[in-house]
């Protein structure tokens, strides 16, 4: 898993749907969980088709290692 700065784990690509950072997700506590595309350094892998995808070498990405 991807952790960012805030310390989510992440999941990039799917135009950022299963991100919990995508500001639709509640914490365990019932706050929402705040929007942090913006600073997200995977923005990218969420907001296109990326074609670099395939070729990605960041084994932490769920996608690569295909546990989506």
């Amino acid at each position: 898993m991807i952790t960012d700065v805030a310390k989510l784990s992440i999941s990039p690509g799917n135009k950022g749907e299963d991100c919990i950072g995508n500001g639709n997700y509640i914490d365990e506590k019932g706050n929402m969980i705040e929007y942090c595309c913006d600073e997200c350094e995977f923005l990218l892998c969420c907001v296109v088709d990326n074609p670099h995808c395939e070729i990605c070498k960041n084994m932490n990405c769920p996608r690569k290692n295909n546990k989506y």
